[in-house]
């Protein structure tokens, strides 16, 4: 009987243990999901901004090149300048 007992108890510590880690994927798949949706949201109401609003995006679009040309010349030069020592 008491094996019986033992078999049980070791049969619900199993049950239990794959229950938690059955419970900790989904949560994991649940936030996981949950980032999915939240980066799909925000491009689709980029988009949606840039269809509505095309003048500011495209100037949005030329200070942003303007902002990477400039950073581009500074890491140029500061490499140059580092590199030519």
């Amino acid at each position: 009987m008491t094996n019986e007992s033992e078999s049980r108890q070791q049969a619900r510590e199993n049950l239990n243990e794959q229950l938690e880690k059955a419970k900790r994927r989904a949560q994991d798949s649940k936030v996981q999901q949950t980032e999915n949706l939240k980066t799909e949201l925000g491009r689709v109401v980029f988009d949606l901004a840039e269809e509505k609003f095309p003048q500011e995006a495209q100037q949005r679009k030329r200070q942003s090149a303007a902002t990477a040309f400039g950073v581009g010349l500074a890491v140029g030069f500061l490499a140059r300048h580092v590199l030519g020592r």
